[in-house]
C-alpha cells in the first residue's frame, strides 16, 4: 500500500506481455483475504488461453501454504508449453471441455496427504457460459421439484 507506484500500469504491463506473446499461467488462493478472483479473471477475459487455476484452502500465498499444489500445476503448464499444446494442462488429462473444471485431488504432506480443491478455468471459459451452466442446472432441479411434488399429489 505504501510501495511506489511503478513505471507501468496493470493493463500496460498485460498489454505488454499480450503483444509480445509472453505465456501466462494463474494462480489464486481462494482464502486470499486480499486480493479477490476478479483479477485474475479480467486478465483471463483479456488473454483466454491463460490457464486460471483457483486453488483452496490456500490464501494469498499458495506456493508457501500448498507449495505441492503450485509445484504440480506450473511443471504441467511447463510441460505443455514445451510440448506445443500436444501434453494436456494439469486437471485436464480426461476432460474434452475447456471451460471450467473442479475437482479435489490429494497431495502428500509430512507422511499424510491433504486434500485441496482446484477449480480451472480453461480457455474456452467465459462467464456467459457459466452463468448459463448455472441456470440450467438450477433449472433442471426446479423441474425435478416439481415433478416429485405432482407425483406425491
Amino acid at each position: 500500500m505504501c510501495a511506489p507506484a511503478g513505471q507501468l500500469s496493470f493493463a500496460d504491463a498485460l498489454s505488454m506481455c499480450k503483444k509480445n506473446k509472453v505465456p501466462i499461467c494463474l494462480m489464486y488462493g481462494r482464502e486470499d483475504p486480499w486480493v479477490k478472483p476478479i483479477w485474475g479473471l479480467r486478465i483471463k477475459w483479456q488473454i483466454p488461453n491463460a490457464p486460471y487455476y483457483v486453488i483452496s484452502p490456500a490464501g494469498h500465498c499458495p506456493h508457501d501454504e500448498v507449495p505441492e499444489v503450485v509445484n504440480y500445476l506450473l511443471r504441467g503448464w511447463i510441460q505443455h508449453l514445451e510440448s506445443g499444446g500436444s501434453s494436456s494442462l494439469p486437471h485436464l488429462e480426461d476432460e474434452d471441455s475447456e471451460s471450467s473444471i473442479a475437482r479435489e485431488l490429494e497431495f502428500p504432506r509430512d507422511g499424510s496427504k491433504k486434500s485441496v480443491n482446484l477449480r480451472l478455468y480453461g480457455s474456452k471459459y467465459s462467464l456467459w457460459r457459466q452463468v448459463g451452466s448455472y441456470l440450467r442446472s438450477n433449472l433442471s432441479l426446479v423441474l425435478k421439484k416439481s415433478a416429485q411434488d405432482k407425483s406425491t399429489c
